[in-house]
């Protein structure tokens, strides 16, 4: 059966899901991001308006008619309008995270820590070096140079 399935297969160039994932993947740009984003962002900001819009109307509905399936829509409205705002904070961290992941931001910021990896005389030499491209001319002695 597998052999019937491997040569069916490699007749008709069937991809593979996973391969198939990962073309998809890599033939999203920065601009689909950014409006999909947006399209989402719209999206669910305009669901939370309606909502609070409906609510207003809704409240007045259940003072009205006192019914216990005006109370248990009220309810669940509110809900839902919650759910919206909190996939509304979770797009926010998804983008977030898709920029990381794709390297918008680059790593560009302060070195904060360096080392240097070789002799005194070599920190020296390297330090006269930096010294006459800044035009001053500062001598740093050795410990030898010193007590003379």
């Amino acid at each position: 059966m597998s052999d019937v399935f491997d040569k069916l297969t490699s007749k008709l160039d069937v991809v593979e899901e996973e391969q198939r994932g990962l073309a998809i993947a890599a033939d999203v740009t920065r601009g689909d991001i950014d409006d999909d984003y947006e399209f989402s962002r719209k999206t669910l900001r305009a669901l939370v308006k309606v909502g609070m819009d409906n609510l207003d109307g809704l409240s007045e509905l259940c003072r009205q008619t006192e019914a216990p399936r005006a109370y248990e829509v009220l309810s669940r409205t509110v809900k839902d309008i919650g759910d919206v705002s909190d996939k509304l904070m979770q797009l926010q961290k998804a983008k977030k995270e898709v920029e990381k992941e794709t390297g918008e931001k680059s790593a560009k910021g302060t070195t904060n820590n360096n080392v240097f990896i070789g002799s005194v005389t070599d920190l020296q030499k390297m330090l006269q070096k930096t010294d006459a491209i800044d035009g001053e001319s500062h001598l740093i002695k050795s410990p030898e140079e010193i007590n003379e």
